[in-house]
């Protein structure tokens, strides 16, 4: 089988809101979600025949921090998860931030 290579983009607002709207829906906690792993799970969904496997090359995961909000805490778990992020990619940098 031929191997080919895919990378995702993810929009850090609308993954969080929709993390958010997840959350309320199953009552349950979304707060801590590891991309690569999701994306990785997402592969199927995109193989083009069966004679191809999709191999996981990049996340790149683009945000900005809303320093405009009056809670300073959320700055700083925003870094937090991102600093997650960045240790789940590990030395190869499959999540770039």
């Amino acid at each position: 089988m031929h191997t080919k290579k895919i990378s995702y983009l993810v929009d850090g607002f609308n993954l969080y809101h929709s993390l958010r709207k997840a959350s309320k829906q199953l009552k349950s906690s979304t707060k801590w979600l590891d991309l690569k792993r999701l994306c990785i799970s997402l592969n199927h969904n995109f193989r083009t025949t069966v004679d191809h496997w999709l191999e996981l090359e990049n996340v790149y995961y683009f945000t900005a921090y809303a320093h405009h909000l009056s809670d300073p805490g959320i700055v700083q778990r925003h870094k937090s998860f991102i600093s997650c992020l960045e240790d789940l990619g590990g030395r190869d940098k499959q999540v770039q931030v």
